[in-house]
């Protein structure tokens, strides 16, 4: 890595503004290659060498105008969080309902989506999916296992096609959260602005306007959206997801047939998150292959890999920089 080049790289450091790549190399062991624009997180995911020991933990916070699209945008990029740097994640959810223009709910399979949305974040936090009788049956609880721990709230006033209608009340809430529980918080993961769908637009909207000060704010987007013609998504923050899970490590239950745990990467931990949805399995883009295309797509766009290279993968965010 040219330590001189003049384009000012950036990265995260946590707890802290971004700084420049120059910066960082120079004063952390961190292995990072740049090419072009974009930035390739090779090994650990988002961390410093800290010289001292007063950092505090990462604490990441990750919303969602409909159950799944976190797991679609960012699944794989949380899970290097929680077992790479033990991050506290704060997840919020807004809809599991879906209906039709006449508001009749589609399949009366609300309940049903909730439950999935909980199994997959408490699998994303411990491991397990399994849920007590108290987590299945609340709308805000709390994990806390072996050190891992993750908050998870259902805002349950928000249907699909009215999310827009409730803009003041959900600002309002949104805000609230920031003040109390997020005052602290290091990364915010959003949806993109440039979605065609409406929950989508309001609730990065939102989210803009309520983290303005944020300094590392992540859009994300999902497999079932689309973007404008004249305004697409446009990433430039690039993360691996095919690095090795550990092997004593959270997601140690997750077998592929080879038994070999070595093969076991972070795609595999969000295949596994997305296969609680059950009630998505019947749609079109809802397909193991749609998934590991995108995130192949990613990868090539970062150039980490060539047409001769399958097995480079990553999620891709537009990144709010703030010097």
């Amino acid at each position: 890595m040219n330590i001189n080049n003049p384009n000012k790289f950036l990265v995260f450091k946590r707890n802290t503004k971004l700084v420049s790549t120059d910066e960082f190399y120079n004063n952390y062991n961190f292995n990072i290659s740049t090419n072009k624009q974009y930035l390739n997180y090779q090994k650990n995911l988002l961390v410093e060498k800290p010289t001292d020991k007063c950092c505090s933990r990462l604490k990441v916070a990750a919303f969602a105008p409909h159950a799944d699209d976190i797991e679609l945008g960012c699944g794989a990029t949380l899970a290097r969080l929680i077992e790479q740097n033990n991050a506290i994640l704060y997840y919020y959810v807004f809809i599991t309902r879906r209906r039709t223009l006449e508001g009749e709910e589609i399949n009366g399979d609300g309940m049903l989506r909730l439950q999935n949305c909980k199994s997959s974040f408490k699998y994303l936090i411990t491991g397990e999916s399994e849920l007590t009788e108290y987590e299945a049956g609340s709308d805000e609880f709390a994990v806390d296992m072996n050190g891992r721990q993750g908050r998870f709230k259902f805002f349950r006033n928000c249907s699909d096609k009215e999310f827009y209608l409730n803009k003041e009340l959900l600002f309002k809430e949104i805000r609230k959260l920031q003040i109390t529980e997020l005052s602290d918080v290091d990364i915010v993961f959003v949806p993109t602005f440039n979605d065609v769908h409406h929950d989508h637009q309001t609730l990065a909207d939102i989210c803009s306007q309520v983290f303005r000060k944020q300094e590392n704010l992540l859009y994300y987007v999902t497999n079932g959206s689309r973007t404008f013609p004249h305004k697409r998504f446009n990433p430039n923050i690039f993360i691996e997801s095919s690095l090795a899970i550990k092997p004593d490590g959270i997601y140690k239950t997750i077998q592929k047939k080879t038994n070999d745990q070595s093969r076991v990467t972070y795609v595999d931990v969000k295949l596994k998150l997305l296969s609680f949805f059950q009630t998505e399995k019947n749609s079109l883009w809802f397909d193991k292959d749609s998934f590991l295309m995108r995130m192949r797509c990613n990868a090539y766009d970062a150039y980490m890999t060539t047409s001769f290279d399958k097995d480079k993968f990553c999620e891709a965010f537009e990144g709010v920089i703030r010097l």
